[in-house]
């Protein structure tokens, strides 16, 4: 019995082979050189984005402390303000002003001593020069009579004028798209700012504050504000606010606001049905 001899393998084919071993193992160590390579740049950008994270993080931090600082400083420019206008309203008491004499000065009213007696000047019957010195302002629209009782005994509050969708005639506004996370929590941040905490002695709500042309408004729900003899109204960062004007509720609806007579840390905006659109 016999059986065949494999052929032998030529010299030039076994160069061949190596020929092609040495191809893929070079083919392999590029491949894993350039995965290597991709790696290492998704660890440095990976790096970046966090050291850019922490840049914001910093920056919000920074913004939300200087934020602080500007509430503190306005305060006490309003307290140093009011505290110099007290004090040339106490200057003024006693003088004697073309044969008038000055016997009481308050925000909105003079009171003066002439050699027919005695008067009290408003605000429109004063001096201009008088309401600069003294810092007069004039008197605030008082809450209805009606809308007070109703407040205080929970009955339903009266119509007036206030239409919520003539306080918004401007174009429709257009929110952009594929917002970041970080410029999505600075939007909440900056409308958070405008929202405010209502506590009464019977109910807890909350509303937010409105510019529209040039006067500040606080709009809430009636029902919010039904019922309560006392109210506490405070941002989100811990400020009471409670210089308040005009109060007005809409035809019809479960909703008020009031005209607001001092600063608020932000406002928020209100269009018109149907002029709001998503981003292009």
């Amino acid at each position: 019995m016999s059986c065949n001899k494999p052929d032998p393998i030529s010299k030039a084919e076994i160069a061949r082979l190596k020929g092609d071993l040495a191809d893929l193992e070079k083919r392999h160590e590029d491949e894993t050189k350039l995965k290597s390579g991709e790696l290492e740049g998704l660890k440095e950008e990976n790096r970046a984005l966090r050291s850019g994270l922490r840049q914001i993080d910093e920056l919000r931090s920074r913004s939300e402390a200087a934020e602080k600082e500007a509430r503190e400083l306005r305060l006490q420019v309003e307290d140093l303000r009011k505290k110099s206008f007290q004090r040339e309203r106490q200057k003024g008491v006693g003088e004697t002003i073309a044969t008038r004499k000055l016997r009481a000065i308050t925000d909105h009213s003079v009171s003066i001593q002439h050699q027919d007696g005695t008067a009290t000047l408003g605000l429109e019957g004063c001096p201009k020069d008088w309401v600069r010195r003294f810092s007069m302002i004039p008197v605030p629209e008082p809450v209805p009579a009606t809308v007070r009782a109703s407040i205080a005994q929970g009955a339903a509050l009266p119509s007036t004028t206030v239409n919520p969708t003539q306080t918004a005639s401007a174009p429709a506004a257009s929110f952009p798209q594929n917002l970041s996370q970080s410029e999505l929590d600075e939007i909440g941040r900056r409308q958070m700012s405008a929202v405010v905490l209502i506590k009464g002695d019977l109910s807890v709500g909350t509303g937010f504050f409105v510019n529209h042309d040039g006067l500040t408004y606080l709009y809430t729900a009636a029902h919010v504000l039904n019922g309560n003899t006392k109210l506490e109204i405070k941002s989100t960062s811990g400020r009471v606010f409670t210089k308040f004007g005009s109060f007005e509720a809409a035809d019809g609806m479960d909703l008020v606001r009031l005209g607001v007579n001092e600063d608020v840390p932000a406002t928020v905006s209100i269009c018109a049905p149907g002029s709001v659109a998503m981003g292009k």
